[in-house]
This record gives structure tokens, C-alpha cells and sequence, in this order.
């Protein structure tokens, strides 16, 4: 009891102790601002390379590009790129022409190979001429009634008939300056006939370019191959159109 009472009397003397406050007292003094804290170093950069994070705007995945449709098949096509009209040529037009490494292909024709023509008419003219004058020679000659006759034969053989003959004959010596010319016919004929047989044979192993006419340049179109004559009745006239 004296414990309780004795606590009672500190308390009441402690709260008359401390003044009430006035309104003329003077206001408490600001406190100093905080000094501001310095800046940390910014970390340095990662060796590691990292992926760039993808933007919401680029697509997750490649758009898929569309399939390209088939065109339709067109005329042909010439060297320089312009397209070639299907065209009806006039009757007198040569059916083929010559063609050069380079040029434009006229409208109506197409580009093909063949044979070369030249060679092949070269070689067989040369060896044609050469051996109908050696087989001419030795039918005379063997058909006659020369003792002899029998050594010409030889010029029957195709290539190498002449040279047999050079050994066989004895119209025919190199070495004699009176024979001497029987002698070099017989060699010319000889060399031409092999000549003609070797530019035959290259004739029949190349080819050339060569422009030839198109189907449909000897014939009309469509429309026109099938028209039929149209005839016009009025009331006091008739006429009758055909085109061809």
C-alpha cells in the first residue's frame, strides 16, 4: 500500500514540474539538410554477348513467302528478250535462212541445227568428180585392146585405187620424165577423193545453227482456214464476201 501511494506522489510531481507551453515561445531551430549521396560506379559491360531481346513488333517467326504460280506458256522468246508474234508469211519467203551468233530471230522462223550444207556438198562433189574421171579412165582404157589393159584396173577401187595403180602401170613412172604427168594425175586424183571423203565425214559429225520457217508461217489462223463465204440477202440486192 505505502508502494502504490509512494509511485502516486513521484508521478504528480514530475508532471507539475514540466512548464505548459506558451504561444510566445520562440519555434525550435531547422535541422541541417542531409548531405547527398554520392553516385555508385556503374558496373562494367559483360564479356558476354547477349541476345538481342526480340521487340513485340518483330514476328516470333519469318513470314512464309507464297508459292509461285506457273505462267502460261508464251510465244518464243528471241535472243535480245522481246517475244516473237506468230506470224503468216508470204508465200515467196525463204524457207530457211542463215544465222549468225548474236542475231535477232525474225518473227515466223525458229532456230534449229542441222548438218552444215556446205561441207557436206563439197565433200561429196569433190569425191564424185575425182572418181567418175578415174573410173571413166580405166573403162577405156580396159575396154580397149591394149595388151596391158589389165594394170589400169585398179583405178575401179574407191581411195586407193590410184595409188595401186602407180605400181601396177607402166604409162605411169614418177621417175620418167615422159610418164611423169600420167604420174601426177594419178596422185591428184588420188588426194582428192580422200579430200572429199574426209569433208564428207566432218559434214556428218558437226552441226550449225540454222532459222527455219515456223508451222504456222506457211498457214492462216484459225479463223481465217475455216471461213466460209457469207452471203447477204436484202430486198432488192445480194452480196456475196468470201475471205480466203
Amino acid at each position: 500500500m505505502l508502494a502504490i501511494l509512494a509511485l502516486s506522489a513521484i508521478s504528480a510531481g514530475a508532471s507539475a514540474a514540466d512548464p505548459p507551453a506558451t504561444p510566445g515561445d520562440a519555434p525550435t531551430a531547422p535541422t541541417a539538410p542531409t548531405a547527398p549521396t554520392a553516385p555508385t560506379a556503374p558496373e562494367p559491360p559483360s564479356t558476354e554477348s547477349k541476345p538481342p531481346a526480340a521487340s513485340a513488333a518483330e514476328p516470333t517467326s519469318k513470314a512464309r513467302k507464297p508459292l509461285a504460280t506457273a505462267s502460261k506458256p508464251g510465244p518464243p522468246a528471241a535472243l535480245d528478250g522481246t517475244w516473237l508474234e506468230t506470224t503468216r508469211l508470204p508465200w515467196y519467203a525463204p524457207a530457211t535462212l542463215a544465222y549468225q551468233e548474236g542475231m535477232p530471230i525474225p518473227p515466223g522462223y525458229r532456230l534449229g541445227k542441222r548438218r552444215p550444207r556446205a561441207l557436206l556438198t563439197a565433200g561429196l562433189a569433190l569425191f564424185g568428180a575425182s572418181y567418175v574421171t578415174a573410173a571413166l579412165t580405166a573403162g577405156t582404157v580396159v575396154a580397149g585392146y591394149d595388151k596391158h589393159r589389165s594394170e589400169i584396173a585398179p583405178l575401179f577401187v574407191p581411195f586407193a585405187g590410184p595409188f595401186i595403180t602407180l605400181r601396177t602401170s607402166r604409162d605411169v613412172q614418177l621417175n620418167d620424165v615422159d610418164r611423169r604427168t600420167n604420174g601426177v594425175l594419178l596422185l591428184v586424183d588420188g588426194t582428192a577423193q580422200l579430200t572429199g571423203a574426209a569433208l564428207f565425214l566432218v559434214g556428218l559429225a558437226t552441226r550449225e545453227p540454222y532459222l527455219a520457217r515456223t508451222k504456222e508461217s506457211y498457214h492462216p489462223p484459225a479463223e481465217e482456214a475455216h471461213a466460209a463465204p457469207e452471203l447477204f440477202v436484202g430486198g432488192r440486192s445480194a452480196a456475196l464476201r468470201w475471205r480466203f
